[in-house]
């Protein structure tokens, strides 16, 4: 068969799929985690999960929810205003000498990929589905075997200064630039199936595992979607010996199981008229007109406070759940009759820990002219050690900002408070919140405390010995992170078909936080970097 014009049909198809740039692609940066807790609708709907998972996006997402959930946000933490999805992968620790555990902060929470690869014989390639979820990886796995699948999982070791070397399991070396975890979707579809019961079987990896042809019993090419996530390791080097102390939240100490999740909140129009419109070369969401961006405030003022009742922040007996670390060689079996805590109401969450004899009142944007114009330190600050240091003197409002920072005065304008995340752990007990960067925890004496928003299901232990304390240990200890952001507007080309990204630095990464902030006041100098737990960075 012929078509009008003389060219035979196959060869035009060809000719169409020759005319597109085959490295086009867009590349979406986070600014900040949505939260940081025991939650995965898609896995384990309706009920804590059984680890911990560092989740980004909008903030419809909850325990069980559905697509009109998702598109119902009123913020996101990711940069593309149309996209309201959520993307989540396991949290990493690191194991100390001792056996306690502690999160490792994130120098970049995550940077989603969207990759307009094809099938050979077609230029057909769509958006996912309203209703559209899956995961990747396999959080019981223990060894490398190469499957596919486990293809698709690869960590770079990142060196700016030397060489960044990429692996399928945890590297044994210090990685001065951060590790960077990474994990490459499937993006073939049978056509019919918005999930299945694994969350797996209704999609499959093209033959080239990021590239090639569907099989045909999953004929729909998808956009194809990469994460990376980057975590601040070097906070522990020197290790105590010489193998890896990191463990993923599901207790595997071998990287093998790190895993991610995907719940589609797209405008379906919109991210179709990206993949047919966005081809240019650069990755960047400003060359791509047909969406909108968010700024990093609101990007970072978008988080959700935790609604499982357990402690996940600072150093712990052992990881949240049930998750007992299990090298392998064997898949890891899921503990059994596992104890689960109680998830909060939404309107029960709060960021403010309910201090009795004081209300919170909320938190403020702390910018221009301070909210409260008294400023004490006392090098481990804790909420009530700040409304203690306010009423010895004489102060009716106290406020924490900078994890740090205890502000007191007596009059306050309340039109300064809003719905800004106070979401940074104190320097004196990172289990509490302490403010943020210009965001101001605000506390009045008198009247009833609220309710309270958490309790300890998984004690938290004292940080362990010298020889076991990460080297910058006033940053580690109090789970206060060396965070730098990667800045999603850096000019990085798309993954390889080795699935990872290039290497390189970014060109405005923050430097020491030793210049004062607008008002004279120091930033505190826990290291060359400056930020928290969440990958937010700050105002240097």
């Amino acid at each position: 068969m012929r078509s009008s014009g003389g060219i035979h049909t196959g060869l035009l198809g060809l000719l169409a799929l020759a005319a597109r740039p085959a490295a086009a692609f867009f590349r979406m940066g986070c600014g900040s985690s949505l939260v940081i807790e025991r939650a995965d609708p898609i896995v384990s709907p309706g009920k804590p999960s059984s680890h911990l998972h560092n989740i980004v996006g909008g903030n419809g997402f909850d325990f069980n929810m559905t697509y009109d959930d998702a598109r119902a946000s009123t913020c996101s933490t990711c940069e593309i205003v149309e996209d309201l999805s959520n993307y989540w992968v396991p949290t990493l620790h690191q194991q100390a000498a001792n056996g306690s555990f502690i999160q490792v902060p994130l120098v970049s929470p995550m940077t989603v990929y969207y990759l307009q690869r094809y099938n050979s014989n077609n230029t057909t390639l769509k958006a996912f589905p309203p209703g559209f979820r899956m995961l990747a990886g396999n959080p019981n796995l223990r060894s490398y075997t190469d499957t596919l699948a486990q293809q698709a999982v690869s960590f770079v070791c990142l060196d700016y200064s030397g060489t960044s070397d990429q692996t399928n399991v945890f590297p044994t070396k210090n990685c001065p630039d951060g590790l960077r975890t990474q994990i490459f979707f499937p993006s073939c579809w049978d056509g019919v199936n918005l999930d299945s019961p694994d969350h797996m079987s209704h999609v499959a990896y093209p033959s080239g595992m990021d590239n090639g042809d569907c099989p045909i019993t999953h004929p729909v090419r998808l956009v194809s979607i990469f994460y990376e996530v980057i975590w601040h390791i070097a906070l522990f080097w020197p290790w105590p010996t010489d193998t890896p102390p990191f463990v993923l939240s599901c207790g595997d100490p071998t990287g093998t199981a790190f895993h991610g999740d995907f719940m589609n909140g797209w405008a379906e129009d919109v991210l179709q008229s990206a993949i047919d419109q966005c081809t240019n070369l650069s990755g960047l969401v400003s060359d791509c007109p047909v969406v909108t961006v968010r700024t990093s405030d609101q990007m970072n003022d978008c988080a959700m406070p935790s609604r499982v009742e357990e402690t996940v922040g600072g150093y712990l007996d052992a990881l949240p759940g049930c998750n007992p670390v299990t090298p392998g060689p064997a898949n890891a079996v899921p503990v059994a009759n596992c104890p689960v805590p109680a998830i909060l109401p939404k309107g029960e969450a709060s960021f403010l820990k309910p201090v009795p004899g004081w209300t919170a009142l909320g938190c403020g944007l702390d910018e221009g002219p301070r909210i409260l114009p008294n400023r004490y330190t006392n090098g481990a600050m804790t909420v009530e050690a700040c409304v203690d240091i306010c009423a010895t003197n004489g102060f009716t409002y106290a406020g924490l900002e900078w994890a740090q920072e205890c502000w007191c005065g007596n009059t306050l304008d309340t039109t300064r408070l809003g719905q800004y995340a106070c979401d940074m752990p104190c320097q004196g007990d990172p289990s509490e919140f302490c403010g943020a960067s210009s965001r101001l925890a605000v506390y009045s004496k008198g009247g009833a405390a609220p309710v309270s928003t958490s309790s300890s299901t998984a004690s938290t232990v004292a940080a362990p010995t010298s020889s076991s304390t990460p080297a910058s240990s006033s940053a580690a200890g109090s789970a206060l992170s060396n965070v730098v952001s990667v800045p999603a507007s850096s000019n990085v080309p798309a993954p390889t078909s080795s699935s990872s990204s290039s290497v390189s630095k970014p060109s405005n990464t923050p430097s020491a936080p030793s210049t004062p902030n607008n008002n004279g006041c120091p930033k505190p100098a826990f290291s060359e970097f400056g930020g928290d737990v969440h990958g937010r960075s700050h105002d240097l």
